[in-house]
Formats: C-alpha cells, structure tokens, sequence
C-alpha cells in the first residue's frame, strides 16, 4: 500500500504543489497535518502506527516529515526493519531506486541540510501560527498555550514569541489567573 504524508502550509507558496505531487505519485492514502498540528502531528503518527510490511512511503520532503536527525534516524530504521520504501520527492530519494537512481551525495546534502532546513520550516511557519492564535480572538486558547508553555519551563521571552503576547506582565497575570506558582518574576527576589 502507498502512503503518502504533508504536513500543508496554509501560508506556503507550495502548498497546492506540494498536494500535487502527493497526489500524482498514486497514493493509496494520503495523511495531512495542518501546521497548527506540528508539535503533536496526529496524522503522522497515526500514519507511522500503521506501516506494515513492503508499504511505500512518499513524502514531499524529509524535512517536511521528520524534525530532527534522531526522527530521521528512527524512520530510516522503520522503514529498513519493516522494508518500506522510502520516497522523498523533493529531495529526490526513493530507497528502491526506482523513481531516483542511487545517489550518496544526494542523501548526504539532505542530512548536511536537514536540521537548517527544518529550523527555516519551523521560522516560517511561527508568525502564521501566532497570528492564526491570535485572529482567532479565543483568549483561551492563547491563555492556556501561555500556562503551558511556562509549566514546562520555556523563559518568558520564548513564551512572547509562540502566543503573540507584548509584555512579560500579561504573560504574569495569566499564569497567576490560572493558579500556578509564580517562580520567575524579574522582581521577586527568590529566597
């Protein structure tokens, strides 16, 4: 069975592109994550749950379907253990040699790039995120993103960035709101 897998863009110039090709290389089943999903991507891992024995993954682009060299090096060894065949279209790497011919340095310019790649992947795609958070006008969303994110122990600056928030003193206030301890104010001396 073929799969294919994007995670869509709705702001990238690719996006109808990228479905495209997808599309047009035959695939028995197409999974797509939005990039609001990028940190959980559910159809990813419902897609990878699901791999059997002799399926063909297509994907546009290894960066666009791992997020670092250890996801890269699982794949790798999911699709070796499971003989999948691998396809990156953009990349232009097929594991059978059948739509590429073999080319090292090809897969070698994609890992040399990958962790680039997938930092401009991911900077493009943060201010569409926090602008769609914060056109979408549900202050819970926002409100619980900003708890969340000071939980696991994200610095304010990082906070400011993901929700769209201004000011270190709202991020405060709605962490303060929401009941948790307040163990990072610039002007409380910790004792």
């Amino acid at each position: 069975m073929r799969k294919g897998y994007v995670m869509l863009d709705p702001s990238s110039q690719y996006r109808k592109d990228d479905m495209e090709k997808v599309q047009s290389a035959k695939c028995d089943t197409i999974f797509i994550d939005s990039i609001e999903d990028e940190e959980t991507r559910p159809q990813w891992n419902h897609m990878m749950n699901g791999l059997k024995k002799g399926d063909e993954l297509v994907v546009i682009s290894l960066c666009n379907a791992v997020r670092g060299l250890r996801n890269l090096s699982t794949l790798f060894d999911r699709c070796r253990v499971l003989k999948v065949r691998l396809i990156s279209l953009r990349d232009r790497i097929d594991s059978w040699e059948e739509m590429y011919p073999a080319c090292i340095s090809q897969l070698m310019d994609v890992v040399a790039t990958l962790q680039g790649d997938i930092l401009n992947f991911r900077h493009s795609n943060k201010s569409a995120r926090i602008k769609s958070i914060v056109s979408s006008g549900n202050r819970n969303i926002r409100a619980q993103r900003c708890v969340a994110l000071y939980k696991s122990g994200a610095s304010i600056d990082e906070i400011k960035k993901e929700t769209g928030f201004n000011s270190s003193s709202s991020i405060y206030r709605i962490v303060k709101e929401a009941g948790e301890k307040l163990d990072r104010h610039p002007n409380k001396k910790m004792i």
